[in-house]
């Protein structure tokens, strides 16, 4: 009697890394405020911390905007001490006669309280708006310093299209590949994917090292003319790993 072996077939795949890449126009300002308050006291930081955020909110509400667009991030209180010098005097002995000897130390003296606190404004982009909202706050007595971004609205959209156009040019590439050396794309086995977290900002951007000035240059001048912004489109780059059969 004949002995049959059955052949295990082997399983033929192929496997793509695959870089996305996708580009957009921003359609979002994020504007984060950062106002610091002091006090001697504990009480009084945070009765001067209180001013200054009506004072914020009063520069909001000068503008098409209401107060709850105004959003607090995080806030934080430290203690702030001076480092001040003291000169002293020892006495010691030196070839068997006392001598003066001047010595410098330094000491920690508490000065008060800070109390950091960062807030942030977000709109729909429009050149107007900024305008209104930077003016705004340039003249606003509580002095924040800002951070201004240029970013979408809505970053899950932009994420799906990100991966779809990944996902779409990585089997495009696998198909030619297999079709080239005459075979066929089979189904899809894995997909490897690490769920980055992107910024989707663009890189035109002010942040809170410019120069207070700079930051208002987009603000309306006395004859209504201002410095128009076009900010560079946002670009996003992404991978991920495809493994397909081959029939």
């Amino acid at each position: 009697m004949a002995k049959e072996t059955e052949e295990k077939k082997t399983l033929r795949t192929i496997e793509m890394k695959w870089i996305g890449k996708i580009s957009a126009k921003p359609d979002y300002v994020e504007i984060l405020l950062y106002v610091d308050s002091f006090g001697k006291k504990y009480d009084e930081v945070f009765e001067e911390a209180g001013k200054n955020i009506q004072k914020l909110i009063k520069a909001v509400e000068g503008t098409s905007f209401k107060k709850t667009d105004l959003k607090t991030r995080d806030f934080e209180l430290e203690t702030v001490y001076d480092t001040v010098a003291k000169e002293v005097y020892k006495t010691k002995k030196v070839d068997g006669k006392n001598k003066r000897e001047k010595e410098t130390k330094y000491e920690k003296v508490f000065k008060g309280y800070k109390l950091k606190h960062r807030m942030r404004f977000n709109f729909d982009f429009d050149m107007k708006n900024l305008a209104k909202v930077l003016s705004a706050f340039s003249e606003c007595k509580a002095k924040p310093e800002m951070g201004i971004a240029f970013t979408v609205k809505d970053k899950d959209a932009l994420n799906e299209e990100l991966l779809a156009k990944a996902s779409k040019d990585a089997k495009k590439c696998a198909e030619t590949i297999i079709t080239t050396a005459g075979a066929k794309l089979g189904k899809l086995l894995k997909v490897d994917y690490n769920w980055p977290k992107h910024a989707y900002c663009s890189r035109t951007r002010f942040d809170r090292r410019v120069s207070y000035s700079m930051a208002c240059m987009a603000a309306p001048n006395e004859k209504g003319a201002s410095f128009d912004i076009e900010p560079d489109e946002i670009k996003v780059s992404d991978s991920a790993n495809f493994t397909w059969e081959i029939e």
